[in-house]
């Protein structure tokens, strides 16, 4: 495991305890896919760039391709702003394109 950490977590906009439920979450999720690839490496770094903070958790699994990329953005984008989608319909939409994915 790589940890970089530019700015401390402490400066997350969020309570304590939502901060720990957050890291353990991700860390727990990037292990967990880590796990299934050949190098188990996972990265940690975080920044602040015009004002936004940055948290970025990677692991060593396959990078997915730009259009997957679109493809979650928008289904991400659909479940915020859209009263008509419902978390199941985007996951159902998700697990669809994504079959191979883990919770499949």
């Amino acid at each position: 495991m790589n940890i970089h950490l530019d700015s401390p977590l402490l400066q997350l906009p969020l309570k304590h305890l939502d901060q720990m439920n957050l890291i353990m979450n991700l860390l727990h999720n990037a292990l967990e896919a880590a796990h299934s690839s050949e190098k188990k490496k996972v990265t940690v770094s975080s920044m602040i760039r015009s004002g936004i903070y940055i948290l970025e958790i990677s692991n060593s699994t396959a990078l997915l391709c730009q259009g997957s990329v679109k493809i979650i953005c928008l289904l991400l984008f659909m479940l915020q702003k859209s009263k008509n989608v419902t978390k199941a319909l985007a996951r159902g939409l998700f697990l669809n394109l994504f079959p191979n994915t883990m919770g499949a």
